[in-house]
């Protein structure tokens, strides 16, 4: 079975109350398979097509030091089409966006 963005029927995007770096959550239907816990979360890199300091990461396990994907889209343009997706349905909750760092103009030195 090959899955596309036409196949996407549900998203659910929902704010996370707890003071952590994972801003949201997300959910996906696509193509009668039900994805549940993708993050939103703050990031220390901007994003590449965002131009926000998030990440939006699948469904992971900590194993020891790292994390595994227990969900893995193995057709990239696939994955960011639905990461586009869920950016869209995040911008729309309009949370207010807290920062890693903040940053005083003035003390950068010149």
């Amino acid at each position: 079975m090959t899955l596309n963005i036409y196949d996407l029927q549900d998203i659910s995007v929902r704010p996370v109350t707890k003071k952590t770096s994972v801003i949201a959550r997300a959910d996906i239907l696509i193509g009668g398979l039900r994805i549940h816990g993708i993050r939103i979360q703050k990031s220390q890199f901007t994003h590449p097509r965002f131009q926000e300091k998030i990440q939006i990461e699948p469904p992971s396990i900590p194993t020891g030091p790292y994390w595994m994907k227990v969900v893995y889209f193995e057709d990239k343009e696939l994955w960011q089409a639905i990461e586009e997706k869920i950016y869209d349905e995040f911008r729309r909750l309009d949370l207010p966006y807290e920062p890693l760092m903040s940053v005083n103009p003035e003390e950068i030195p010149i």
